[in-house]
């Protein structure tokens, strides 16, 4: 009779997170290092490892939540992209969500975490919340998510991102260039969404440009310039309309 082989205890995430960021530490470049600083990435807690390296590593890897959450409450920045990589958006409630968005301290990381959760049921309240919060990369991450649901959110009603606009017009004079960026972003691809929202962001990249605040007028010039090109307005898709069925709660939408 053949004995049934025991199967082992699975290893403790905190366990697998160090052994990441071991690894991580292997694959260091000083001189990419200093590099990144070029690109406005904080590099004091950085490794200077590719975005390359870090997917190979999350491929081998595969998805886990637990040990991405474990990465997280390291400094070690490339161990926060890795894992972005790693985690499950749909496995987040809320309050991690909120957790994670006041950690970051770096666009990157910002932009790659609101890819990876562009998706999950909460982020149009998200938006809300993270843009109303005056941490600098809080109130990018309120934008920069708006930006990726834009492309990402395909099965959303047009109309969630025609109530978002107005806050880029309500927080266009944060001067902080990290902010300012994102909410450019947001407008850009909020007007390239489709031939409904496109008036409605191309009307307000033009209010923005008028301002005689210097941060709300480069968005609107920034802004303008991209939806005013004839191949972006070749591209628009039609509107997409909101459910035959059940209403989607959207605060500050009326």
């Amino acid at each position: 009779m053949k004995r049934r082989r025991e199967t082992q205890p699975a290893e403790p995430p905190a366990r697998r997170a160090e052994a990441l960021l071991v690894r991580l530490k292997s694959m260091a470049d000083p001189v990419a290092r200093e590099g990144m600083a070029r690109f406005g990435i904080r590099t004091e807690n950085a490794l200077g490892i590719s975005v390359k390296g870090l997917r190979a590593v999350a491929r081998e890897t595969g998805k886990d939540t637990e040990t991405a959450l474990e990465l997280l409450r390291t400094p070690c920045h490339e161990a926060h992209l890795l894992a972005f990589f790693l985690l499950r958006a749909e496995e987040l409630s809320g309050e991690q969500l909120d957790e994670i968005a006041g950690g970051l301290d770096s666009w990157d990381t910002c932009d790659l975490f609101c890819g990876e959760i562009a998706t999950h049921p909460m982020a149009v309240a998200k938006v809300f919340r993270w843009s109303a919060d005056p941490r600098e990369y809080v109130r990018r991450a309120g934008f920069s998510l708006a930006a990726r649901m834009a492309v990402r959110g395909k099965a959303l009603p047009d109309e969630i991102f025609q109530a978002i606009l107005p806050l880029a017009e309500h927080y266009g004079d944060d001067p902080r260039p990290m902010v300012s960026k994102a909410i450019d972003w947001a407008v850009r691809q909020i007007g390239k969404r489709s031939t409904f929202l496109h008036p409605y962001a191309l009307s307000l990249a033009e209010k923005m440009a008028a301002s005689p605040q210097k941060s709300v007028r480069r968005i609107g010039r920034v802004s303008f310039r991209e939806l005013s090109r004839p191949e972006v307005i070749a591209r628009l898709k039609p509107h997409s309309v909101w459910p035959e069925e059940g209403v989607v709660d959207l605060p500050g939408y009326c």
